[in-house]
């Protein structure tokens, strides 16, 4: 009995010290990438699907009222027109340009130009729209329905309904092992996702290429999987690398860099270099107007940033 109560206490008393020491993350288990879906898509591990494209953009200078107001209304038609069950991400990529050159010229004048030119700070802004597929709800029932009348999803179910149904008479009149019950369990469960990744990737495709058809004037481009992995990759490591994994499923091939947190800010730390980052929500209150300045503000300024504007139907 004294034995017992002692072994308790002494339990009871790691557990207690256990509780004042920080607890350590890993960006292997924080991180949400599972691997790559196909060669479009990325997967989550939420078995979530991501696709990117990229923008470059289109200049207004020369662009006259009537015409300004017809790209807003066609940008805003088509955030109306995506899906709940889609979240958008319009990410702004603003790096610093660096222009290697070496003038070999006898124009002194001409030299000193251009010298003066590549001394000057050059920061290129890139355009990103994020479309990820998001848990199902219930409202979004008859949309899913209408999605299964235009794609191949509905065979598939009921393919797997019927094969489900012979499982269950075959059942009744024999009786299977524990091996075979679990391996048919599995089965099941197999096509239960493969037919939700299904879905999903049929509503994600089928809403990039409505984006793309109407932001054509942008000139979109669909990112592969391998560019989706590492445009997420260069924020878990501070710098762009090019991966180019060989499997579909991903454990932490991609993940080269040590992160630390402190207060207000966090630090990469990739091959003995420390890139110092901080995190700034911004918020724009309901109001009659919404003004675009402290945007327009922020892309102009001489630092490296990313703008990350969240939107969800």
């Amino acid at each position: 009995m004294l034995e017992s109560a002692l072994k308790y206490c002494k339990e009871k008393a790691i557990d207690l010290l256990a509780g004042f020491v920080p607890k350590t993350y890993s960006m292997a288990q924080e991180c949400n990438i599972l691997g790559l879906y196909d060669d479009t898509f990325i997967i989550t591990k939420q078995e979530n699907l991501v696709g990117i494209i990229s923008l470059q953009g289109l200049s207004y200078s020369n662009l006259m009222q009537k015409d300004l107001e017809g790209y807003f209304d066609t940008r805003q038609n088509v955030l109306n027109t995506i899906s709940k069950d889609i979240q958008l991400r319009i990410v702004a990529k603003r790096r610093k340009e660096f222009i290697n050159q070496s003038p070999n010229i006898d124009n002194i004048y001409a030299k000193a130009i251009i010298t003066q030119f590549e001394s000057k700070e050059i920061y290129k802004t890139e355009y990103f729209l994020v479309f990820e597929t998001i848990t199902s709800n219930v409202k979004s029932f008859f949309e899913k329905k209408k999605l299964e009348m235009t794609t191949s999803i509905n065979e598939e179910l009921e393919e797997s309904s019927k094969e489900y149904k012979q499982e269950n008479e075959n059942s009744s009149n024999e009786t299977h092992s524990n091996t075979s019950s679990k391996k048919g369990k599995k089965n099941k469960f197999k096509k239960k996702i493969t037919f939700s990744a299904t879905s999903k990737r049929a509503l994600l495709i089928q809403t990039i290429e409505r984006v793309k058809n109407a932001l054509k004037e942008f000139k979109p481009t669909l990112l592969n999987s391998k560019e989706v992995l590492n445009f997420y990759a260069e924020y878990i490591n501070g710098k762009y690398i090019a991966f180019n994994p060989k499997l579909k499923r991903l454990s932490d091939s991609y993940i080269a860099s040590n992160v630390h947190f402190k207060k207000d800010y966090f630090v990469i730390e990739f091959q003995n270099q420390n890139t110092f980052c901080a995190c700034v929500g911004i918020k724009a209150y309901e109001s009659e107007e919404i003004s675009s300045l402290p945007i327009s503000t922020l892309l102009h300024t001489q630092i490296e940033l990313d703008l990350i504007f969240h939107i969800r139907s």
